[in-house]
């Protein structure tokens, strides 16, 4: 696909090679071929042609390391732990309780048939046990964790609640919501990486852009989302399983609302600090501003 894409944009940046090396000509032609622009513009186009040739080959490679880095840090994130627990199962743990827990909200709603309040109450403890169960049998990783809580914390985290009321479809909602945001936040890295080669070829424009930094820039923010979000939500299930307030109905809303603001936040935070690091570092060693981008002087 990648090499696809480098065909597709191939005219774009044939026109920016144009440009550039007719840019080359004119500082060379006021300046002279050795002066510090020429050889900063001339190198800069040795760059680019080393990126987008034999289809993009070595900026496919490039792309491929950066989002490995992105994942691998986001497995990091992952295993990192609290009390002994991995992020990864605390969040696994908080999603199963809030699954059976609609499940058994559902179920429940054929104990109010029941005739006595004696028949009611057997009828919810047997759905919240056999609830409980099935919780504890598909999250058998949490069972086998050392708890430096204790006993009466893995009790906690493996209680399921009833859910049922006006807070069910809420909530449902709220935790679609949270699992669409991570799925949106991976295809938006995917499709950012993939843009690669244009923003290379904007480069060669004369309209003071900085392609690659933007695109730098905004892969990182993806990547910065996606780590962000992971280290919120798998705080959220983390509390959640010490039951310290944090209801399922908290954790939905939080996790599919709060968590993705917190980690857009972060990311635009954590970009604003990328782009002043490349501005006086990359940018301003390439020259890649004024009229070494614009083309020449007039």
């Amino acid at each position: 696909m990648f090499s696809q894409i480098q065909q597709a944009i191939l005219p774009f940046t044939m026109i920016g090679v144009v440009l550039w090396v007719y840019g080359l000509y004119r500082v060379s032609a006021d300046q002279g071929f050795w002066s510090e622009e020429s050889k900063q513009r001339f190198l800069w186009l040795f760059f680019v042609a080393i990126l987008i040739g034999n289809d993009g080959y070595l900026l496919g490679a490039g792309i491929r390391v950066l989002n490995e880095v992105v994942m691998n840090v986001n497995r990091m994130a992952l295993e990192a732990s609290f009390n002994g627990v991995s992020n990864r199962d605390n969040i696994r743990n908080a999603q199963l309780n809030i699954q059976l827990g609609i499940i058994a909200g559902n179920l429940s709603q054929s104990c109010l048939k029941k005739t006595t309040d004696e028949e009611k109450s057997a009828c919810l403890a047997s759905i919240q046990s056999k609830a409980l169960a099935q919780l504890k049998k598909q999250n058998a990783n949490l069972l086998n964790q050392t708890w430096k809580g204790g006993s009466a914390l893995a009790k906690n985290a493996l209680e399921v609640t009833v859910l049922a009321g006006p807070n069910l479809g809420a909530m449902s909602l709220w935790m679609t919501v949270s699992n669409a945001f991570l799925v949106i936040s991976r295809v938006a890295l995917l499709v950012w990486a993939s843009s690669a080669p244009l923003w290379v070829a904007i480069t060669l424009f004369p309209m003071n852009s900085r392609g690659i930094n933007i695109f730098l820039m905004g892969f990182w923010s993806v990547g910065m989302i996606i780590v962000s979000y992971t280290l919120i939500h798998g705080f959220l299930a983390f509390l959640m399983a010490t039951n310290i307030g944090l209801t399922p109905t908290m954790f939905a809303f939080l996790a599919g609302c709060l968590a993705p603001i917190g980690a857009v936040l972060i990311a635009a935070g954590s970009a604003v600090g990328l782009m002043v690091g490349l501005s006086g570092g990359v940018v301003k060693g390439l020259q890649l501003t004024g009229s070494a981008v614009g083309g020449g002087k007039a």
